[in-house]
């Protein structure tokens, strides 16, 4: 999957100039302004299940227990991200 993310987003891996591929850790510095901070993805995450729990429930109840909301996301994520990255990448080799 990381490689599909980073294909992509091609035109954000792909250098200007050869030589700044001499830094150390290209990619992974590269990679830091495409994904959440680790130390941050929880929290992201925990507002991402709240916003999408109290879209799906009607019944209150079930807005406070947001783990429905987290077991459902997980079930359907790679399946969803992947077809989701899949079918907005082309790739010609020139």
């Amino acid at each position: 999957m990381t490689v599909l993310i980073r294909l992509k987003n091609i035109d954000h891996y792909s250098p200007n100039d050869i030589s700044e591929m001499d830094k150390k850790k290209y990619v992974s510095q590269k990679d830091k302004s495409q994904y959440i901070p680790e130390n941050e993805a929880y929290l992201e995450l925990n507002k991402l299940i709240k916003e999408i729990s109290a879209k799906l429930w009607d019944d209150q109840n079930a807005k406070k227990m947001l783990y429905y909301t987290e077991m459902l996301l997980f079930s359907i994520a790679d399946r969803e991200i992947y077809m989701d990255i899949t079918k907005k990448l082309t790739l010609k080799i020139k």
